[in-house]
Parts: structure tokens; sequence; C-alpha cells
């Protein structure tokens, strides 16, 4: 279950840095939207993207976001990716 303090977060307008692991352990970070999912987070890449290739590897990953309305309050979360949606339902 999200923390209501996350999902407001993830609902408003906020910028999030998603951290992923290079091939050789090195991080990489990429600004994403993000949102929520019932009770995951979501976000949108192309197949082909470093971030997704990163994930499809090792799916462990970090998102920092800065609250639009609070930057000083910001928000952390890690865990690693459990599902892949793609083609239309991606779209919505």
């Amino acid at each position: 279950m999200l923390d209501p303090t996350v999902r407001r977060v993830l609902e408003g307008t906020s910028i999030a840095h998603l951290a992923t692991v290079l091939p050789d352990g090195a991080p990489h970070t990429t600004p994403v939207y993000v949102g929520p999912h019932g009770d995951h987070i979501v976000f949108f890449t192309g197949p082909g993207m470093r971030k997704a290739r990163n994930l499809r590897r090792d799916p462990r990953l970090a998102i920092s976001i800065a609250p639009a309305d609070n930057p000083f309050e910001p928000v952390t979360i890690r865990g690693r990716v459990i599902d892949w949606i793609q083609g239309d339902p991606a779209w919505e």
C-alpha cells in the first residue's frame, strides 16, 4: 500500500529522478514523470532507452522526488521493477 504522503506527491506535477545501475555497476540517473497505478508506482520509458535496458538486466531502482509544492520535503523510494506494462495499456 502506498503511503498517503507518497501518493499525494505522485499525483502531483513533480518530476522524479530515477536511479538505475549501469552494466559496470555505476549509477545512472534520469528525470522521469511518475504516477500511481493502484498501489504501485509507474513511469514511462521506451524499450531501447538506457534506463529500460538497465532495469531489464537489474531491476533495482531508486526514485527521488522533490514535490512541486514543497521541494524541501523530498520523497525517496527504493525498490525493484515487478512488472512491465506494454502496448496500448501503457499509454493509458
